[in-house]
């Protein structure tokens, strides 16, 4: 009987970490380039591990000129303080000082390093060149890249791992649109149900346990 309270305790765990995924995916479903959190499951041996589902999210169109979102895969390689870092997230600005970087402040790099604008508007094509006044000022770096959950380090950004450039002919970059989270609330909201229903049953298992267990000590108490 131990044996079975081990394995209810192990199960009720595998659902608070699915639990916890799941609200973490519903607080981002409109989050730009979020990358949903999955649980792996490895049976009723152990707790499960925590995995990012790093499918390519939907695009959709901003019209803005400073936004622009990968088709297909691939990374941005941004730099801030020294450190280099991956992302998918498309949403510029150009600084006081004329670099072209995401909004939250980091360089977005290009082949030939940090990307220098005059402030007014410029264009990107679909391979990656930055235009301004009809010169090409630069050519946004693009990579492929081998990542997993462990690389993620929070606000879109990856550790820069195991990657190989993207050649100029093979990048395929669109202005004007973002990449949307890969969470889809109705998916998570589903997920959330069967989590519920699955909890529940666990309850009962283990309260039918109890109730046995209690019967058994009185059974024996009668002796």
């Amino acid at each position: 009987m131990s044996d079975l309270m081990s394995v209810l305790n192990i199960s009720a765990s595998q659902d608070l970490q699915s639990l916890n995924n799941i609200t973490h995916n519903l607080a981002n479903t409109n989050t730009n380039a979020y990358k949903r959190w999955v649980n792996v499951n490895k049976g009723l041996t152990s707790t499960n591990a925590s995995s990012m589902d790093l499918s390519t999210g939907s695009l959709h169109r901003t019209n803005r000129y400073k936004d622009i979102a990968l088709k297909g895969s691939g990374f941005f390689i941004v730099k801030q303080n020294g450190q280099t870092y991956l992302t998918r997230r498309g949403e510029l600005e150009v600084s006081k000082e004329g670099y072209l970087t995401l909004s939250s402040g980091e360089r977005l790099q290009g082949q030939s390093g940090d990307i220098i604008l005059e402030p007014k508007n410029f264009s990107v094509d679909q391979h990656g060149n930055i235009i301004q006044d009809n010169v090409v000022k630069d050519s946004i770096q693009v990579v492929n890249a081998k990542l997993t959950g462990d690389h993620y380090l929070g606000n879109g950004l990856f550790r820069n791992e195991n990657t190989t450039p993207v050649q100029q002919q093979d990048k395929d970059i669109i202005q004007q649109h973002l990449e949307s989270s890969n969470a889809v609330a109705m998916d998570e909201m589903v997920n959330l149900i069967n989590l519920n229903r699955h909890y529940e049953s666990i309850f009962q298992v283990a309260n039918g346990y109890n109730s046995l267990l209690e019967k058994t000590i009185s059974d024996l108490g009668d002796f």
